[in-house]
């Protein structure tokens, strides 16, 4: 669906990889997707970069949750999970290669995953450093200005504030992508959570399990595309206010914007698998998997998306990045539901 636009990203990481057995395993996994996670993740980028001509687009975010992806469907099919032969009209990773190989890929997939993403940002965050370190230099020369001024304190606290979204993008990866994927497989498995985790979880019902299992990578992509977006922003935009001694900095989103990326993820993530479901229901009906069509019902469905649409088109359009690349993907995902009904 998006291979062109996300297979360059890819191959810069596949040359890290060298050539490897690890490679055309990581390869053969990730081949045929349809790359949404991705584009999500570079789509918001570029939107909200989209005054800063000279960002440029990053390709760890967008790996990732690709990494992470392929990570979790090698682990889908197992044996000791769904023991899926097939994925994507060619045998499942485990089938193709084996089971010990396939457990270890996506092992190491899934610590590359987080590596490359906070290794990114770090990057980029890093960048300003020289330039907070000249500002002090400057004021400290000046006669006529305190030992830091206003600028240097502020260039600092954007450098402070951006090293707190480190740790904020780590807490998100393991809650969302460490834990929650988890409680979803482990929930589809209709395994006792409770007992396992010693969480207090709602009913386990299809409805659950998508928040849980689906809706948790969509939420992290749309947020590791906002806190990148934001990083780059500022790191931008401090070197112009360096460049141009101006005192102005401009930051578009603020920390409060970041729920409402992740919500914008639950939506999609909630219109995306009720489209499967629909594909799906015969399916499982003989698989006797759960199926929020085959539970609920037809109408409440259908209530369901309709409200999903509605509440992402309003985030995404509060948020600035309800563009027409945006309108076409939400026009598929509807087009495809409407055929399964």
């Amino acid at each position: 669906m998006y291979e062109n636009e996300i297979q360059p990203f890819l191959e810069k990481f596949y040359i890290s990889l060298g050539n490897s057995k690890l490679k055309h395993i990581i390869k053969y996994s990730l081949d045929g997707g349809k790359y949404i996670r991705g584009f999500i993740v570079k789509h918001v980028i570029e939107t909200l970069t989209s005054n800063n001509s000279s960002v440029e687009i990053p390709w760890e975010p967008i790996v990732s949750v690709e990494l992470i992806q392929s990570a979790s469907l090698i682990i889908d099919d197992l044996p000791c999970m769904d023991n899926d032969l097939f994925r994507r009209g060619k045998k499942s990773t485990f089938h193709n290669f084996g089971e010990r190989e396939a457990i270890l890929s996506a092992l190491y997939i899934i610590s590359q995953s987080i590596k490359i993403s906070v290794s990114a940002l770090d990057d980029i965050q890093e960048q300003v450093m020289p330039y907070i370190e000249e500002r002090i230099k400057r004021d400290s020369a000046s006669e006529s200005s305190s030992p830091l001024s206003k600028q240097g304190f502020e260039y600092y606290r954007l450098f402070k504030d951006q090293k707190n979204m480190l740790v904020k993008l780590t807490n998100e990866w393991s809650d969302l992508l460490g834990e929650n994927l988890i409680v979803g497989q482990l929930l589809d498995l209709k395994e006792d959570v409770e007992k396992l985790f010693n969480l207090k979880m709602p009913d386990n019902n299809p409805k659950t399990i998508i928040i849980y299992k689906t809706c948790s990578l969509f939420m992290f992509s749309f947020l590791q595309g906002a806190f990148f977006a934001k990083t780059l922003n500022i790191t931008t935009n401090i070197k112009q206010t360096m460049q141009n001694d101006n005192s102005t900095i401009s930051i578009d989103i603020s920390d409060n914007d970041f729920n409402d990326f992740k919500n914008m993820g639950l939506h999609f993530g909630m219109m995306f698998q009720l489209m499967d479901d629909y594909n799906d229901i015969e399916q499982d009906k003989l698989s006797k998997s759960y199926n929020f069509i085959n539970y609920y019902g037809l109408t409440k469905a259908i209530d369901l998306f309709t409200l999903s649409k509605q509440s992402l088109i309003t985030l995404m359009i509060k948020c600035n990045i309800y563009t027409q690349q945006m309108k076409d993907l939400i026009h598929i995902i509807s087009l495809k539901f409407n055929k399964g009904k």
